[in-house]
């Protein structure tokens, strides 16, 4: 399992259109380390531009798309967190981005489902 979201989340769209590390760096026109670096945790900035090549080749969408922002916007949300994001098409990008920017006092972390179920009492709260 990668350390981070990002990582996590870019492995989970290589691996759905079956591409190695290789093949992908060739698509986007980047070295293949740098990619498994990424993925890895040991980078956490991707250009934007970079980000624009990896949606393309990875063929995702527009949520999609959204879902790997939020997880450059906030490196140190939690892998688990994008996972039940990726598994569960119900959860929007706002609820994501929302829910990884929240900050844990001590050392415990509500579960995803919990977290984006506070999230969305959170974000109905706003809207009426």
């Amino acid at each position: 399992m990668a350390d981070t979201a990002l990582g996590l989340i870019i492995r989970f769209f290589r691996d759905r259109k079956g591409l190695s590390l290789r093949e992908l760096g060739r698509q986007i026109d980047v070295d293949h380390a740098y990619i498994h670096r990424l993925e890895r945790g040991d980078k956490h900035t991707p250009s934007l531009r970079l980000l624009e090549r990896l949606a393309v080749a990875l063929n995702v969408s527009e949520r999609e798309k959204q879902i790997l922002l939020v997880a450059v916007q906030a490196p140190d949300s939690d892998p688990a967190l994008a996972q039940y994001v990726l598994e569960n098409d119900d959860v929007a990008p706002d609820e994501y981005r929302t829910a990884a920017s929240v900050a844990f006092r001590g050392t415990g972390r509500p579960d995803p489902e919990s977290l984006i179920r506070k999230v969305r009492l959170i974000l109905s709260d706003d809207d009426g």
